[in-house]
């Protein structure tokens, strides 16, 4: 059955489902019961906007007078585009759009909104005719028969982190150039996810079209364009172009197709590279209806029954794809089949025996911090298509990081202070690579340690006892030693263990602090004080002595007398 009576079946199909709703009560699409795809910002609970009315701009003076009107930031410059967003829009069964915007060169952005539409058709979320310089930002848009649609003559269209699901067509580009589509999602759509019809030099990167039932991306009658980077899982066809062609189709991920990952209909002169289709229904790739000299290279195709390739046109070379019927051998150990691989209608002459692609990280390597002295171990998780081809980790600054079984990196000595840039990568045996750029901190936060006396109580005049202090860091410090907050010692030398003494002064009385400051080279200090109490001498001993002169004086004079006393007789 061709696609076109392939359409054919789903409009009646959709004409018959709409005059039903028609009939029905006016039931609004519950976004919360959708099957929204995760890893999305668009997949977040949708936060209620201020309630708009539709939106109908035609002309640049009209769009100056409407943002004027709504308070709209901007002037339609390019340095200030206007700015409409975070709006509610709820569209009643009038067939109408939400957003309609046309015959306009001014710049504007349309974002954060959200678009309910009325299950019915014509209608459209977001409408621009003949504009330039638009930008549609992070919106939700379903329940329309197109959710965004740029139907002619429009250019420098960019439209990123929008969710189109549920709809007809997700987004819908007609007669259009130099316009960006990345980074959308728009699942579930009755046709197709994304359809660029009759554009040139346009780009289609990162989107997600899932169960869309048509095609998750089909480009029809248009040349020049760059397909790269895109999921379409779970429709009848992943990727199908037709009519013209000279596009570069690369890095997509096309599984669990009804029909084939990837469809070329009489579309030529296209760039088939680094793509994986597996577990489609019938083909990986199909170059069919004079789809004619295409370059298929560097793909992985698995597990598809009908074939993981077929070409029913003429001049396409497929080379160093990997095939998971290949049942040839590697003899010579170069990865690369010793005999062709044979498929529908083809050859490839260099069949590689492993998935082509260099491991994806688990998580992407992040900036580390750690303190000084520590070793550093960072454990790298990868994420890989079976079978993969054998690679190897590498660290650039091998002088001071070893690799450990190609899954982690070791600092190989106490790293110093300061910042590491590292660049990992991880290469396989065909040259394909994953990496990533972060920095290792090494850090001296900890301060320095001292050991110390306890506070002591001594007597004025007592011998001097001994106050000791030892200081150690793994950086070099330098002290100092206060008496109540006068500096009485310091060094100039920094080192990184220091042992110091002195002699408490007895003579006189009091309490006095002694404290010990260490500072090492990053400012990090540490401070231990001792407290000495100095008391004066108690009263009875102070008198002891002259209380001793007195009595021996008494005695002394007793003597005296009595011993006149006897000569007298």
């Amino acid at each position: 059955m061709s696609l076109m009576s392939k359409i054919s079946k789903c409009a009646a199909s959709l004409i018959l489902v709409l005059l039903v709703l028609s009939m029905m009560p006016n039931v609004l699409l519950d976004c919360t019961s959708l099957n929204v795809v995760k890893n999305s910002k668009n997949s977040e609970k949708i936060i209620a906007n201020e309630p708009h009315g539709p939106i109908v701009i035609n002309g640049d003076a009209n769009f100056t007078s409407t943002a004027l009107a709504e308070g709209w930031t901007g002037t339609g410059s390019v340095q200030e585009p206007y700015i409409i967003e975070n709006y509610d829009f709820v569209l009643g069964f009038t067939p109408i759009s939400s957003v309609n915007i046309s015959h306009t060169q001014s710049h504007f952005i349309i974002r954060n909104c959200n678009f309910q539409g009325p299950l019915a058709t014509p209608s459209y979320g977001i409408f621009l005719d003949n504009v330039t310089n638009a930008q549609i930002i992070d919106n939700v848009v379903t329940g329309y028969s197109h959710a965004v649609t740029i139907p002619i003559t429009s250019s420098n269209i960019f439209a990123s982190g929008n969710n189109c699901s549920f709809n007809s067509y997700g987004i819908y580009l007609h007669d259009s150039e130099d316009s960006t589509v990345i980074n959308n999602i728009c699942n579930g759509n009755f046709f197709y996810g994304i359809f660029l019809h009759t554009c040139e030099s346009s780009s289609v990167i990162n989107n997600i079209c899932n169960e869309d039932p048509m095609a998750g991306i089909y480009i029809y009658n248009c040349s020049f364009n760059t397909v790269s980077g895109n999921t379409c899982n779970d429709s009848d066809f992943g990727i199908y172009l037709q009519e013209r062609g000279s596009h570069v189709v690369t890095s997509n991920l096309c599984a669990n197709n009804s029909n084939c990952g990837f469809f070329f209909d009489n579309c030529d002169l296209n760039t088939i590279a680094n793509n994986t289709s597996i577990d489609n229904t019938m083909y990986g790739i199909t170059l069919q209806n004079m789809a004619d000299f295409n370059n298929v290279q560097w793909n992985a195709l698995i597990n598809n029954p009908g074939d993981d390739a077929s070409d029913f046109s003429s001049g396409n070379v497929f080379t160093y794809n990997y095939y998971s019927d290949y049942s040839g051998v590697d003899a010579n150990q170069d990865y690369i089949g010793d005999t062709s691989h044979t498929f529908l209608f083809n050859s490839d002459s260099y069949p590689l025996m492993y998935v082509p692609f260099a491991p994806e990280w688990v998580t992407i390597p992040k900036d580390q911090i750690i303190e000084f002295g520590n070793n550093f171990e960072y454990n790298f998780q990868f994420l890989t298509l079976e079978p993969s081809a054998p690679y190897e980790l590498h660290v650039n600054d091998s002088a001071n990081f070893v690799v450990i079984n190609d899954e982690m990196i070791q600092s190989r000595i106490t790293l110093p202070v300061g910042d590491y840039p590292l660049d990992v990568n991880t290469t396989n045996a065909y040259g394909y690579y994953t990496k990533e750029i972060f920095t290792l901190a090494v850090r001296d936060t900890t301060p320095p340690i001292i050991t110390h006396p306890d506070d002591i109580t001594i007597t004025v005049g007592d011998e001097g006892p001994q106050l000791e202090w030892t200081l150690s860091d793994l950086s070099p410090l330098i002290y100092s030693l206060l008496r109540n907050g006068t500096e009485i010692s310091s060094s100039t030398v920094p080192t990184t263990a220091v042992y110091f003494s002195t002699t408490i002064e007895t003579y006189t009385s009091g309490v006095y602090n002694y404290t010990m400051v260490g500072v090492d080279i990053w400012g990090n200090v540490a401070t231990d004080m001792v407290l000495v109490a100095i008391q004066p001498i108690p009263f009875i001993d102070a008198m002891l002595p002259w209380l001793l002169v007195g009595v021996i004086g008494t005695v002394v004079a007793i003597v005296i007398v009595i011993t006149i006393r006897k000569r007298r007789k």
